[in-house]
């Protein structure tokens, strides 16, 4: 089988970006099974793979601030010939020329969604639904909870103005919409099929995502101040502002790893001071050094404001044995189990995330426990081995639904 993979980014197995080196397992992992993989990929600020492996080629194409990039369709040529499968993840910003072409090639087709806060915002020009909140983001109209009110017509506009992407890559999204029926469409989360099926009409097939469990030793500590850990974008949808109002009093640690604007990160450095929480704000690692720097905090607080497609950074700190906090948004109430490895606690519910972290920050026991378990289901149920087999399955079954 020859299986033509679609993305954005396809870095070296060093480079940060759950999702990217996802993509890297899973692809090492269908060569293992005797799959030959091209990758379609943008271009890499890094050093590149000097040699790939055998059954694994990287066609990589220019990047384009316009957002049609002349380079693909050439690139497109060297890498769609023979092609029994097409995988595209995540090309939205690509352009629109992409996707149409790819959507008429008569090879099976398949579109992982790992990300639906394109469509699950009224970001752009899409007014805000009943169960938005417009003070949410300074700025743009608000953030729609999509998964609240799945048949909300404002944010999967049919015959209104509505754009999504990012920056200047923006599509109009009933074009997007249309394209997608094209396509058999996967998702990582039952949250998101509800979503992404209800929006377009056609039936969606879930794939977890999947994370290879580092090989540590886990000496979690048991000396003050406890250590919470944030890792992400540092925007308002991933609600770190949120995380920082609920420490309030609290005797913890909070270390954020993530990118920002730099406006945004100063303004929550000083709400910090002035809150008189102990903050530690730091850069996004390497993706080698994350699960060791996660390993060494005490817990990981997950608290989105926004839809979380499913939450690959929740499942990271779970692979490295951190007990969890975790809203209940979208996906992450799918990652975890809630009172054995998680707390969950309602979205913008500041007292409860408080009393979350605050229990068990007091109770070592409680979070040692949690930490096994946490190891345990990701063995168990999310292995890069099961995801692998679980897209095979939809390949050989040329998209037919189970």
């Amino acid at each position: 089988m020859n299986v033509l993979l679609v993305t954005r980014k396809f870095p070296p197995p060093n480079d940060l970006g759950a999702v990217a080196t996802l993509l890297w397992e899973v692809s090492n992992g269908l060569v293992d099974r005797g799959v030959n993989v091209v990758v379609l990929a943008g271009p890499h600020r890094g050093a590149d793979i000097e040699e790939p492996r055998k059954g694994l080629r990287i066609v990589r194409f220019k990047a384009s601030r316009a957002g049609v990039n002349r380079s693909i369709p050439s690139a497109l040529r060297k890498a769609e010939m023979g092609a029994d499968v097409i995988h595209l993840h995540d090309v939205l910003p690509m352009g629109l020329p992409l996707l149409w072409r790819l959507s008429r090639n008569p090879a099976p087709r398949f579109w992982t969604w790992h990300n639906l806060a394109p469509l699950c915002r009224n970001s752009f020009l899409w007014p805000p639904c009943s169960l938005c909140r417009g003070d949410a983001i300074p700025g743009r109209s608000g953030l729609c909870y999509l998964d609240r009110e799945p048949d909300c017509k404002n944010c999967f506009p049919k015959g209104i103005k509505g754009r999504i992407g990012h920056g200047r890559f923006l599509i109009s999204s009933k074009v997007i919409l249309t394209l997608a029926k094209r396509f058999n469409l996967i998702v990582p989360s039952r949250a998101a099929k509800r979503v992404l099926q209800g929006a377009v009409g056609e039936p969606v097939r879930v794939i977890p995502n999947a994370t290879v469990p580092p090989p540590l030793v886990m000496s979690h500590r048991e000396a003050n101040p406890v250590e919470v850990v944030f890792g992400g974008r540092i925007v308002p949808e991933k609600g770190l502002d949120l995380l920082v109002d609920s420490l309030r009093g609290v005797d913890v640690q909070l270390t954020s790893y993530g990118l920002g604007r730099t406006e945004y990160c100063q303004r929550l450095a000083q709400r910090a001071r002035e809150a008189g929480v102990n903050y530690i704000q730091k850069r996004w690692v390497a993706y080698e050094k994350l699960h060791a720097l996660l390993s060494s905090a005490d817990l990981c607080a997950v608290p989105s404001r926004g839809f979380e497609t499913f939450g690959m950074i929740a499942l990271d700190a779970e692979s490295a044995g951190l007990p969890l906090v975790l809203s209940r948004s979208g996906g992450l109430t799918e990652v975890a189990a809630d009172g054995k490895n998680a707390l969950y606690f309602d979205r913008e519910d500041c007292e409860g995330l408080a009393l979350a972290i605050d229990s068990l920050a007091r109770d070592p026991k409680r979070r040692a426990k949690y930490s096994r378990i946490s190891r345990k289901i990701v063995q168990t149920r999310f292995p890069v081995s099961r995801h692998v087999d679980l897209l095979l399955k939809a390949y050989e079954s040329k998209g037919d639904q189970p």
